[in-house]
Formats: C-alpha cells, sequence, structure tokens
C-alpha cells in the first residue's frame, strides 16, 4: 500500500453532503490509488454529531461510510507511539496551537507516518510545517 491519508471530519462531511462545496474535492481524495484512508475514532465521533442529533442509526452510517469509503477507523493500541497518546497530543496541541479536533488529525498522521487530508486551512498550514500533509490540490505529500 502507498501512502496513509488521515482524514479529517471536514472531508467526511464533504464526501457525505453532495451540496457541498468540497464534494468533489472529497470524492478525489477517497478515490486516491494505493492510499489507506484512515480516521481517527474522535474524529469519525465528530463526524457522527450530526446523524446522532437527528435521530439517525450512527452505527449504521458509520459501517455504511467506511464502506463505501474504504475508510479504516484506527484502534486505540495503534495511538501508542514513543509517548502515551496524551502526552503526544499535548505536544503536538502546544507546539502548533491548534484546536483539539485538528490536533488529533495531526498527531494520528505524526503517529502512523501519514499525510493530513484537510480543508481546514489552521491544519494545513500545521500539516505542511510538520512534513504531514497531503495536499488535495497538486496530489503530492509534503514530507
Amino acid at each position: 500500500m502507498g501512502v496513509t491519508i488521515v482524514l479529517d471530519a471536514r472531508v467526511l462531511i464533504a464526501f457525505s453532503r453532495r451540496d457541498h462545496e468540497h464534494h468533489h474535492r472529497a470524492l478525489s481524495i477517497l478515490a486516491r490509488p494505493n492510499a489507506e484512508l484512515v480516521v481517527n475514532p474522535v474524529t469519525m465521533a465528530e463526524y457522527l454529531i450530526k446523524p446522532a442529533q437527528r435521530g439517525r442509526d450512527v452505527e449504521a452510517d458509520m459501517n455504511r461510510l467506511c464502506r463505501q469509503a474504504a475508510i479504516r477507523v484506527v484502534e486505540e493500541p495503534e495511538l501508542t507511539g514513543t509517548a502515551p497518546w496524551p502526552v503526544s497530543l499535548a505536544r503536538t496541541r502546544v507546539e502548533t496551537g491548534l484546536k483539539m479536533p485538528d490536533t488529533i488529525v495531526l498527531a494520528t498522521a505524526e503517529l502512523l507516518d501519514g499525510r493530513v487530508a484537510t480543508f481546514g486551512e489552521a491544519l494545513r498550514e500545521a500539516a505542511r510545517a510538520r512534513g504531514h500533509l497531503f495536499d488535495d490540490l497538486t496530489h503530492e505529500t509534503a514530507g
């Protein structure tokens, strides 16, 4: 398998909503050949908030999304590197100044030696600066 692409919730939302301004960009990211598409479990939970508020079967929604887009939810044991996961998050948060949802995506990419796919500018810039950006506009990986 080629590059590991860590998706943020913005990409999941854009993929799921055909009327979303970034829907076609999300489709392009998720169609990347030879890529492993992954999402942190907290990021998946963030994506599932709206369906839960609407009373939907969020487990079915999650399973459908993962099946349709060939996305794998990262398992807890994978989130342990040289430092415990909470320590990695705290360090990444302090070093980047990102909000916690974006920190989780970037720290996951760093731990898995993956690349971040996002439509958020702050996360995009932090991932680029740290060598972990998947640039969906050029389909190049930084790092």
